[in-house]
């Protein structure tokens, strides 16, 4: 876990928007300002204005109709290996479809504060080893339309124990929403996270602890 964690001379992650709306660019930064950098953490994502792509540490694409992208992210350091290139994909066009514009808002706050958190080195919390979900594969292939390895990076293979700093947590931000179809036994249900957990709070106080 300690080589995904960006190193202790590390202070601030420079945001650079490669594209996007103005809408789209500043629901990630009122969303990472008021979420991430309120923790009491040594480290914190900055928006310069003037930010360049070469002087950047996260760099976000966003999904547009011409080239369609899925919410991705590069965990933690592993993005300082991919200078001058995307490190974090975010779509936010595809929670449209949700006639609710609070519950869409809320939906897109996950996702954006989700990706975020990988870009911090966080892990999925239900690939922890604890998680108590035998996922139901064929239902997941059919519903997601990904493919099996995809599938089982993502979703249904378990991080080893050196992923974790502390206990399964499913009120993470980390953790994908749960459908009873998408587990065996089908009397499962997990919502989709849109604030940071007091779990995550932990971890990111520990992971980057103030000087």
């Amino acid at each position: 876990m300690e080589d995904i964690l960006w190193p202790p001379d590390k202070h601030t992650l420079g945001v650079c928007f490669l594209n996007g709306k103005a809408w789209e660019r500043d629901t990630v930064r009122w969303a990472v300002e008021d979420h991430y950098n309120t923790v009491p953490m040594r480290i914190k994502f900055v928006f310069p204005a003037d930010c360049s792509v070469d002087g950047s540490d996260i760099r976000v694409c966003f999904s547009t109709p011409e080239a369609p992208t899925g919410s991705q992210c590069r965990d933690g350091r592993f993005a300082a290996a991919h200078p001058g290139e995307a490190t974090l994909f975010l779509n936010m066009d595809y929670r449209r479809d949700i006639a609710n514009p609070q519950e869409r808002r809320l939906k897109r706050q996950g996702d954006i504060l989700h990706e975020f958190g990988h870009a911090l080195g966080m892990s999925h919390d239900h690939q922890h080893p604890d998680c108590p979900f035998e996922w139901d594969k064929e239902f997941l292939l059919r519903a997601t339309g990904i493919d099996a390895r995809s599938l089982h990076f993502n979703i249904h293979r378990n991080l080893p124990s050196t992923a974790w700093r502390g206990p399964y947590d499913p009120k993470s931000i980390m953790h994908n929403e749960v459908i009873p179809e998408a587990v065996v036994g089908r009397n499962t249900r997990v919502p989709h996270p849109t604030v940071l957990s007091d779990g995550n709070k932990r971890f990111l106080a520990a992971a980057y602890p103030l000087s």
